[in-house]
């Protein structure tokens, strides 16, 4: 027979084996409360980052407009050169706010980023490594979006060197196919922004999950 004292030593084993499992495998109220304290932050920049989408699709559906406008002038006897070059200096004029609206939303990135730094997952390596990889998109979609917006800026002014004669019959191609050129590559920037919305989307629903 066991003896009475080794089998209560047994079952006091087993007690703590089991505190112990539970203390490595459930988060701790601590865990979540800075996961809440994140994910507050990440709605902060959510609306920042829908303010500033906003903000691209009216630029972009201005430049496209403006763009079908050109086309439809050009082709005419007598283009109307003002109009053409007032449309051009309202894109310039519009891709200001859009670095205006950017540079909120760096700010809400770099806010984020210090909120989170500052908390404790010690008990949760997975979220910390969410919270990292979430970090990391927003910082290259700011970057990419950045890229898109100079590439347009480049859009106009070649597109203001292209109109500069008065007479159209003088205007070199060379600045039209640059101003072309740096509009595919705003349009490519775009999409390299939209995988890392992608990106952002998939760790904020990870993290969610994690609370």
């Amino acid at each position: 027979m066991i003896h009475r004292s080794r089998i209560i030593i047994l079952i006091l084993i087993l007690i703590g084996l089991f505190f112990f499992i539970s203390g490595c495998t459930m988060p701790r109220t601590g865990d979540t409360h800075n996961i809440t304290t994140a994910l507050q932050s990440y709605n902060t920049w959510t609306a920042e980052q829908k303010q500033f989408d906003r903000q691209v699709h009216l630029t972009i559906a201005q430049i496209g407009d403006h763009l079908n406008a050109y086309n439809v002038g050009i082709a005419q006897d007598q283009p109307d050169i003002t109009t053409l070059r007032g449309n051009v200096a309202a894109d310039r004029q519009i891709l200001d706010q859009w670095g205006t609206d950017l540079a909120i939303l760096t700010a809400a990135t770099d806010q984020f980023s210090t909120d989170t730094a500052a908390l404790d997952y010690g008990n949760s390596p997975q979220t910390k490594q969410t919270i990292d990889q979430l970090t990391q998109y927003m910082k290259i979609y700011t970057i990419d979006m950045g890229n898109a917006q100079q590439h347009l800026i480049d859009y106009t002014t070649n597109a203001d060197m292209y109109m500069s004669p008065d007479d159209p019959a003088y205007w070199n191609d060379v600045y039209l196919n640059q101003a072309m050129t740096a509009k595919s590559q705003a349009m490519q920037s775009i999409a390299d922004a939209d995988n890392a919305i992608a990106g952002i989307n998939s760790n904020a629903q990870q993290l969610q999950e994690l609370q």
